[in-house]
């Protein structure tokens, strides 16, 4: 088994093969959205076109680097000339790029994005120069696009594993590491933003064995898909993430509970695999007294599977319920053994936290310390995931982050923590980005970093409406104030939707959702009306609109009841009535 030192001095060597060829380089982003938007076909094109023409040139593999609204991505390295980034590059395009961008003879074709170096190269803008780049700072993200994420020495060759390795040889023993991670401030990334540090130091002070490791990959509500992304850019960075945890607490086995994301499970897989292959997981990690093995579990798509007792009972072979939490997960967790759960994100800061210092990772951010990552979508032309501190304005999310309404129309409204978030109106964007700040403004669930961006064609109303009718539709319906609750809440945001409502419906969502929020035993159904609210708060007089003058000012909603179908119950999330 070979040792940290020389899998580094095996990894430092094949990165220098690589980038050191004297001939051009081809790295072809392959994530999901890239592959939505054709990169598969981007890439057998290219293969094909480079063997009829007898063409020496490397094809390279990468991950996603955050510019969907570009896919498929191509880098393009010629040597003696900086990396230049292109896109959208479709299969159509191939014949004449190989002319331009690779062949040089046109470098900047159209299609040129940026240059990663310092100036700019040939008219194409330098990567800091762009204002969607520049706000940006990136820690998870660092390797993004960069590194091939089916490549463990990739990773190693960029200082991967070595804050594990620090950990395992007593450079930083379980103590300092609770330390660091206290001093940092690193808080869980999944919505719930509860101290890391306390966790780990709770898990390792837990009696019982054996103990486990799991990290929530679920990642089940609409709008968010920075988790699933990693796995797909960087898997690596969260097997270490996990393993440091395993050291600490002493845990001998590890679960990655994985939504259906087939492309992350594929890549996260093949890292474990990899892992194994050469030493970093298994009986002794890194030659080391520790075994630590992880092993993939699916969810299949139910948003309540993400809250951590619901993830847990599925793991154990049940049905995906939450409990009623009489202890803590690192008290009495998977078949009720001391466990640490922790988001993707969460454990993927670690090896950053610990190889920098938790000093370096606290004076990130303001309101809460370090970064964040961000899934943005919506109306706005830039699409994709970007990563940035904490505390940043809400404008610089509906400016620079967004980018431009594709439509050209007015933005209305930023709304963040995806269906339990809400609006916020323009007046406010000066708030910073952070769950203190937003919370004062009634955003209470700032959420795991969905950011939806829409403008002025956009009714409030329907919006909230669609948010209730995810809840309702996946409320596991254990308790009643939830299963029912969530859709009372959805029939009279749709009676007032469809012209039928009533003063009195106002008071019904206050009262109703005040309950729900209360009585409701998991953070599905307590965090489900603040959507409501917070409408309410900012957006009444459009709400009202559709009630007292039978309007939607969106020109949205129908205003009119659904046709009958003769059935009862819910088609299709329409109302519907039998005589």
């Amino acid at each position: 088994m070979a040792s940290y030192q020389e899998l580094k001095a095996q990894a430092d060597q094949r990165w220098q093969d690589k980038i050191s060829q004297q001939r051009p380089r081809i790295i072809l982003a392959e994530s999901a959205p890239d592959y939505d938007m054709g990169g598969r076909r981007t890439k057998a094109a290219f293969q094909d076109e480079i063997a009829r023409r007898g063409l020496d040139v490397c094809i390279e593999r990468t991950g996603n680097f955050g510019m969907d609204w570009k896919a498929p991505l191509v880098t393009v390295v010629r040597p003696g000339a900086p990396a230049v980034w292109y896109g959208p590059v479709k299969a159509a395009d191939v014949p004449r790029f190989l002319d331009e961008a690779v062949l040089g003879n046109r470098v900047n074709n159209g299609l040129g994005l940026f240059v990663d170096a310092n100036e700019p190269y040939q008219g194409i803008p330098a990567l800091q120069s762009l204002p969607w780049f520049s706000v940006q700072r990136r820690i998870i993200m660092e390797l993004w696009g960069r590194i091939d994420p089916e490549d463990v020495f990739d990773y190693i060759a960029h200082g991967g594993y070595s804050a594990l390795f620090k950990v395992l040889s007593g450079e930083l023993p379980p103590e300092r590491v609770i330390e660091e991670l206290k001093t940092s401030g690193l808080a869980g990334r999944g919505g719930g933003y509860f101290p890391i540090g306390i966790k780990w130091e709770g898990g390792m002070k837990a009696r019982g064995r054996p103990k486990f490791v799991v990290c929530n990959t679920e990642e089940g509500e609409p709008s968010i898909y920075k988790d699933r992304r990693l796995l797909e850019s960087n898997p690596h960075m969260l097997i270490e993430g996990m393993t440091i945890c395993a050291a600490v607490i002493q845990s001998h086995k590890g679960y990655n509970y994985i939504g259906p994301h087939p492309l992350a499970v594929e890549r996260f897989n093949r890292a474990v695999q990899q892992a194994n292959e050469v030493g970093i997981l298994g009986k002794q990690v890194l030659g080391f007294d520790l075994e630590f093995d992880i092993e993939t579990r699916r969810g299949f798509g139910s948003y309540v599977s993400g809250e951590a007792s619901a993830m847990q009972a599925s793991i154990e072979g049940g049905r995906a319920l939450p409990r009623v939490k009489l202890q803590r997960s690192v008290e009495a967790g998977l078949w009720e053994k001391p466990t640490v759960v922790n988001n993707t994100e969460s454990f993927s800061f670690v090896p950053s936290i610990l190889n920098n210092g938790g000093a370096w990772f606290a004076g990130i951010g303001q309101g809460m310390t370090g970064t964040k990552m961000y899934s943005i979508t919506g109306h706005n032309e830039f699409v994709g995931l970007i990563e940035a501190p904490f505390g940043i304005p809400v404008k610089h999310f509906a400016n620079e982050l967004a980018g431009p309404m594709r439509s050209g129309r007015p933005l209305k409204t930023v709304i963040f923590g995806g269906p339990t978030g809400g609006p916020i109106p323009p007046h406010l964007f000066d708030t910073p980005a952070n769950p203190k700040d937003c919370n004062a403004i009634g955003l209470l669930a700032y959420g795991a970093g969905g950011v939806i961006v829409l403008d002025d064609s956009a009714c409030i109303l329907d919006v909230i409406k669609y948010f209730m009718a995810f809840m309702e539709n996946q409320s596991c319906g254990k308790c009643t104030p939830c299963r029912i609750g969530c859709h009372e809440l959805l029939v009279t945001l749709s009676r007032i939707s469809e012209g039928r409502g009533v003063p009195a419906d106002i008071l019904t969502l206050e009262d109703m959702g005040d309950q729900v929020a209360k009585l409701s035993i998991c953070g599905h159904g307590q965090a489900a009306p603040y959507p409501v609210f917070m409408a309410l708060q900012h957006w009444r007089e459009e709400i009202e609109a559709h009630i007292l003058d039978k309007r939607c000012p969106a020109g949205v909603c129908r205003m009119k009841p659904p046709e009958e179908v003769g059935q009862t119950g819910y088609l299709l999330m329409q109302p519907v009535r039998v005589h």
